[in-house]
């Protein structure tokens, strides 16, 4: 059986994808990013559902948006009628774990 892969997703509100010593910035430097961005995949595309914090995170999380799963502003919570892809990797297995907002 082959090993799974850790799965890590790093979600900040406001910061420009190209503000990152990994990303070619001439200032800022991270280098804890820069080294996890070296051992795994990074995307550098990304479209939005909605310029709105919680609603994003939420579509981000459902796939779906905010129109679909019900969390239109911040201020909400997501329905928990609403699948995530969280909640089916911990079906199939995996420890998951939500640290921050």
């Amino acid at each position: 059986m082959t090993e799974r892969p850790n799965i890590l997703v790093i979600m900040v509100d406001q910061m420009r994808a190209d503000w990152l010593g990994v990303a070619g910035h001439p200032v800022v430097r991270t280098p804890n990013i820069d080294a996890l961005a070296a051992q795994g995949t990074r995307f550098t595309d990304f479209n939005v559902a909605t310029p709105v914090c919680q609603p994003n995170r939420a579509s981000i999380l459902t796939g779906r948006y905010p129109s679909v799963h019900g969390l239109r502003h911040n201020g909400l919570s997501l329905p928990y009628s609403q699948s995530t892809f969280v909640e089916a990797l911990r079906a199939s297995g995996y420890a998951t774990a939500l640290i921050g907002k």
